[in-house]
């Protein structure tokens, strides 16, 4: 079987952190040991058509026993590991265990918390993830100006992987935040063409066609198997059955043929669609990262 999936499992519902834009279920639920042997008995029967398996949270790294636990036991998918993590709890241990059998790691970095650029990347450039690591940058309509600092922070450390995330849905996008982020894109694209930093991730979030959520297999706190991250979000919550998949450890993805795949893809774009209607400036998002991923790849 091909690689064609990607899995992503919420280990923990628990974050320290309260991001005002952020819609992922908080909880101090976590995924206890039968979750944890069946999401491992998933990654293990289906480590063929895995292109990569995500960590998610919540926050992760408080959950860092069961992600240690799980990279250990499912030894078939090293290297395909990633995990997205504020990076607060990061140290010389953790960073040790993920240049071992971690593929991606991404950090997201807002303006609503301190972040400590240059920790973050003094322990990267240590256990040689630097190339590994990208900073998913978060850009806040009511402070995009707080972002372009973030993102001088990070090119003044020298060729960082960045990937820039506006806030969707859970913010409105009134006309002067659209212009200040018009201008931000046009610093970004600077920035990268000068080679002081490396942007990724535009295809992937530019044009209207394009789904915003990962069309992936999710795993839940309990191993219960979903199409789509789409469902960790409460926005999203409306449309788990339709997108529900069963028990994680019953699933094997040789059995997802191509029109049940293509009715599951219709769901999300639907879904999103949706949400994108109930939220002024998602159109002006769009066009603007469409302008950037040309500019950028001109």
């Amino acid at each position: 079987m091909a690689a064609t999936f990607r899995a992503t499992f919420m280990v923990t519902e628990a974050c320290n952190y309260r991001c005002t834009y952020c819609d992922v279920r908080k909880s101090l639920t976590a995924a206890g040991p039968k979750a944890l042997a069946d999401a491992a008995e998933f990654a293990r029967k289906n480590a063929a058509g895995l292109l990569s398996f995500k960590f998610f949270g919540g926050e992760p790294t408080l959950a860092w026993d069961t992600v240690e636990k799980f990279v250990r036991d499912v030894p078939e998918l090293s290297g395909r590991y990633a995990i997205v993590t504020n990076g607060t709890t990061l140290d010389g241990a953790k960073c040790a265990v993920l240049a071992r059998h971690f593929g991606e790691l991404r950090v997201s970095v807002d303006t609503e918390h301190e972040f400590d650029a240059e920790r973050i990347s003094a322990l990267m450039l240590a256990h040689g993830l630097g190339e590994r690591a990208t900073y998913n940058l978060v850009v806040d309509p009511q402070d995009v100006a707080g972002a372009g600092k973030r993102l001088a922070g990070l090119a003044a450390l020298g060729a960082q992987n960045v990937n820039i995330l506006p806030v969707y849905f859970t913010k409105k996008w009134p006309a002067e935040s659209l212009k200040a982020f018009a201008e931000f894109l046009k610093t970004a694209c600077a920035l990268a063409k000068a080679g002081r930093v490396r942007l990724v991730g535009f295809q992937e979030n530019a044009g209207r066609d394009a789904s915003l959520f990962n069309r992936s297999v999710f795993l839940d706190v309990t191993a219960r198997a979903h199409y789509s991250d789409l469902v960790s979000t409460e926005l999203g919550a409306s449309w788990k059955k339709e997108l529900d998949l069963g028990p994680a450890a019953r699933l094997a993805l040789a059995d997802l043929d191509g029109a049940r795949i293509a009715g599951l893809d219709g769901v999300v774009r639907a879904a999103t669609a949706r949400l994108e209607a109930t939220c002024p400036g998602q159109k002006g998002l769009h066009r603007m990262m469409d302008y950037g991923s040309t500019y950028l790849n001109a």
